[in-house]
């Protein structure tokens, strides 16, 4: 791909290289679910765990309790 990007198998003009939710440019790094590309925060919000009590995605050390999550 001529100024382009490759990932995933795939080649991707510079404008299409972005987010699948947010559309932010992945200059930075992206992470895959599927064919689909996300920048950190949009990954992390739609696949990272999440506490059953607050609903809110756990950054770091939390406990699990009768199979839910929770923040420590």
């Amino acid at each position: 791909v001529n100024d382009g990007v490759s990932a995933l198998g795939k080649d991707w003009h510079d404008s299409c290289f972005s987010c699948f939710s947010c559309s932010k440019a992945l200059a930075e790094g992206f992470f895959a679910n599927g064919d689909s590309l996300y920048c950190k925060g949009c990954y992390t919000n739609l696949f990272g765990k999440k506490c059953t009590e607050c609903r809110q995605v756990i950054a770091g050390e939390y406990m699990v309790a009768l199979g839910n999550n929770y923040h420590s």
